[in-house]
């Protein structure tokens, strides 16, 4: 899910201690400068606040095009993200996104309150049926959003479980360890099939939902409106579950439940503190398309460049006793959503899903605890959070 693979973690972020616990490495990491040269994995990493953000807003000089690594050649029945919004630069990144972008403004996000309130508490009685102690991935961090996407796209909430599959499936894709070609296209073959007859059921009887506006836009081809699909049902919505996976654990552990309970309005900030100390995507790719310079170091055109979002909401230059979690730190300047012209589309939407989680929690639960601390990281560089989280509740 970058642009061209970028190889193994960088050494220091190589176990899954590290993984889940990068504030140490950090640490290290901006001590010894904001960019380096990984020769092992023949590419560049950022890690500095402003450089991050410089490149990350400069698509003149950084794409995100697959194309525009000239080595880099997308594997045959690879995952059809190519043509997304997600790996195009402007004009094209923009008009695609103008195609959704009404669904994910404000005013719109916010009437979607009351809704995600009910499933949030569902998921919850749900979950405590059989007792106080669950999976917190399992039962609300991963179905919240995935609900709530599929009644927004207009695909039947029913197939959550198959959306799980291919969300598994497309974290490991963006790993260090990609999958098999075998599994790729069974991948592929699965989810092109699905959206196909989705597709065909939409164009007999339109709704009002974002899969008709996409299919009724003029001039998207069919990769462009599986690139959409993808991203909005799939690689969105691991972005929101780790946030609220994150948020949960974060606030466990620093025992901060009770201060949220006594001052509710804390919540929001709480929550941006939460995007900066433990950041859902740690990094996403760009490649540079001219020689150009950064930080006195020169940058040659076809050069790869792991932009770090995790490492700079870490910077020291920028944040406060950066490797502590804040609870109501202000500012919070946090690059968790990205930054520039690809700055997450649901960023509204994934505040508001993770406020709810939370208040949703505490007006239901006397107490929140974490059964065992989390040991098994997401596996993906580009995503991060525990696989599971057992919680206990009463």
């Amino acid at each position: 899910m970058s642009v061209g693979p970028l190889g193994d973690y960088p050494p220091e972020l190589s176990k899954p201690t590290e993984q889940l616990h990068p504030q140490q490495v950090y640490e290290e990491l901006h001590a010894n400068g904001s960019l380096r040269w990984d020769q092992n994995r023949g590419c560049w990493d950022i890690y500095g606040y402003e450089l991050v953000k410089e490149v990350a807003n400069d698509h003149d000089r950084f794409s995100v095009r697959f194309d525009a690594d000239p080595e880099f050649v997308e594997p045959e029945g690879g995952m059809i993200t190519g043509k997304s919004m997600l790996y195009q630069d402007p004009p094209r990144h923009d008009e695609l996104r103008s195609v959704v972008d009404d669904f994910f403004k404000p005013g719109a996000v916010r009437s979607l309150t009351p809704e995600i309130e009910t499933t949030a508490d569902r998921l919850l009685t749900e979950a405590t049926a059989a007792g106080g102690e669950f999976d917190l991935v399992t039962a609300l961090s991963y179905p919240l959003p995935v609900l709530v996407i599929a009644e927004m796209i207009g695909v039947p909430a029913d197939d959550r479980e198959l959306f799980r599959e291919w969300s598994t499936f497309a974290v490991s894709a963006s790993g260090n360890k990609g999958p098999e070609d075998e599994m790729m296209q069974q991948f592929r073959d699965g989810i092109t099939a699905y959206f196909d007859d989705l597709v065909a059921k939409r164009r007999e009887n339109p709704k009002d939902d974002l899969l008709s506006k996409v299919i009724a836009t003029e001039g998207l081809d069919r990769e462009e409106m599986l690139g959409f699909f993808i991203i909005l049902l799939i690689a969105g919505n691991i972005t929101t579950t780790n946030l609220i996976t994150n948020a949960v654990w974060t606030l466990a552990e620093e025992d901060s439940f009770d201060t949220l309970r006594e001052n509710p309005e804390m919540i929001d900030v709480a929550l941006e503190e939460v995007l900066r100390y433990r950041s859902p995507v740690q990094t996403h790719t760009r490649v540079a398309v001219k020689d150009t310079e950064l930080d006195g170091k020169s940058i040659s055109a076809g050069d790869r460049i792991g932009v770090w979002f995790g490492a700079a909401n870490h910077d020291p230059t920028v944040f406060d006793r950066p490797d502590e979690f804040i609870i109501g730190r202000q500012p919070n300047p946090h690059v968790a959503f990205g930054h520039g012209t690809h700055f997450c589309l649901g960023a509204h939407l994934a505040r508001l899903e993770a406020k709810v989680a939370i208040k949703t929690l505490l007006d239901r639960f006397e107490t929140i605890t974490l059964v065992e601390k989390p040991t098994k990281p997401s596996g993906s560089m580009l995503v991060y959070g525990p696989q599971s989280l057992r919680v206990s509740v009463s």
